[in-house]
């Protein structure tokens, strides 16, 4: 699978792709966020997600120094012909995302000769 876009106003965000026996799964690092606040879509053989961010700052803040900050993301991901996506759920777990997404069973068919 290939990330082909992936957009996000801070640093660098952790993204993990495996394919499993049964399945592909995604990991997307998400710290911060809340569940109501992400917006995971499936068109075509395109996986996204939108993350927007709610955080405000006390008043008075001032910050003395961040390694990270919370701000909207956007991650884009082809999935793959195998992949079923009618069989898609996804969770949120100490900011990350998890999304499993089934393969396709496929069929053996027997073909039977003729005369």
């Amino acid at each position: 699978m290939i990330y082909n876009d992936v957009r996000f106003d801070t640093g660098l965000t952790d993204i993990k792709e495996k394919e499993l026996e049964n399945s592909y799964e995604f990991n997307f690092s998400l710290p911060g966020f809340s569940k109501e606040n992400i917006e995971l879509t499936v068109q075509d053989n395109v996986l996204q997600v939108n993350a927007k961010s709610d955080y405000k700052a006390p008043e008075g803040y001032k910050l003395v120094k961040s390694d990270f900050a919370i701000k909207d993301c956007f991650f884009k991901a082809n999935i793959p012909e195998k992949a079923d996506r009618e069989a898609i759920s996804a969770k949120l777990n100490n900011g990350i995302l998890t999304v499993s997404i089934a393969k396709k069973q496929i069929q053996k068919k027997v073909i039977n000769i003729g005369d």
